[in-house]
């Protein structure tokens, strides 16, 4: 039970720290090289779409992740969720 508590924990800080880093311009979240983009997924959608939407991609995966996480913390807590 503490397990599942703790994988929506991690789960809300990776969401917080893509946000977080994304405001303040870490260069491999918002910057990546494009000789990356054949084993990062940031930098090849950069190379499609340019800085600017991957500023927008972070921002609304990072919200998704923490949305997703927080529900899945009040469910769990509310005993919607079935562990065997």
């Amino acid at each position: 039970m503490i397990a599942y508590y703790l994988a929506g924990i991690v789960a809300i800080l990776l969401g917080l720290l893509l946000i977080v880093g994304t405001l303040l311009r870490w260069k491999f979240l918002v910057d990546p090289p494009e000789r990356w983009a054949t084993f990062y997924s940031l930098s090849k959608l950069k190379e499609s779409f340019g800085s600017g939407f991957l500023v927008v991609f972070n921002f609304v995966i990072g919200t998704i992740i923490v949305l997703m996480a927080c529900g899945f913390l009040v469910a769990l807590r509310m005993g919607h969720v079935r562990i065997r």
